[in-house]
């Protein structure tokens, strides 16, 4: 996990085109600046969804936040090995282009359940190598094969309680040369 702290449109510029870019990302941000990218990569054509993370304090907040959000069908049952699932398939949202989930409020995710974080972190990962890989399987799978990205998008506005919180190390990641997609 890396912390990127710099410009919104920046963080832009990672996700959109970008191969190597990381699967699960912390923003130190507020909520609002979550909206404005979640809405910023919509306008790019990626189907970006806000997850709230104050909402998301246990498991079963995590759940029903990924199946409101992401509109899980019916059929979906709670658990870890099911959120695995549909996150590797999402073929009812049709992206052509990637999906990024945002969420504010990050250092709420799991609060009271952290070591069920690496879990969370390492599905989204495997969410994102899935998609990086992703074969023809069958005729009705043509659209996968354009979808090539999958990422994970954390703000928070208290970086150091979300550092002290994790089991996780986080690296923080500095950025020197920056690109600004509107002068393009």
């Amino acid at each position: 996990i890396q912390l990127l702290a710099w410009p919104l449109v920046n963080v832009d510029d990672v996700l959109v085109g970008n191969p190597d870019a990381p699967s699960v990302v912390v923003v130190e941000g507020s909520a609002e600046r979550a909206d404005y990218a979640a809405q910023l990569w919509s306008r790019r054509g990626l189907v970006a969804r806000k997850l709230q993370g104050d909402r998301m304090t246990d498991d079963e907040g995590v759940f029903q936040e990924f199946s409101a959000a992401m509109q899980f069908p019916s059929y979906y049952r709670w658990g870890w090995d099911q959120l695995a699932g549909l996150l590797e398939d999402l073929n009812w949202l049709r992206s052509t282009t990637g999906y990024v989930i945002v969420v504010p409020n990050a250092e709420r995710v799991l609060i009271d359940h952290s070591a069920q974080l690496p879990i969370l972190l390492s599905i989204l990962g495997e969410a994102t190598d899935s998609w990086e890989r992703a074969e023809l399987t069958t005729p009705a799978d043509r659209w996968r094969l354009t979808v090539r990205a999958f990422h994970t998008v954390l703000f928070t506005e208290h970086f150091e309680d979300l550092q002290a919180q994790w089991p996780i190390p986080l690296e923080v990641a500095e950025f020197t040369q920056v690109s600004d997609r509107r002068s393009r």
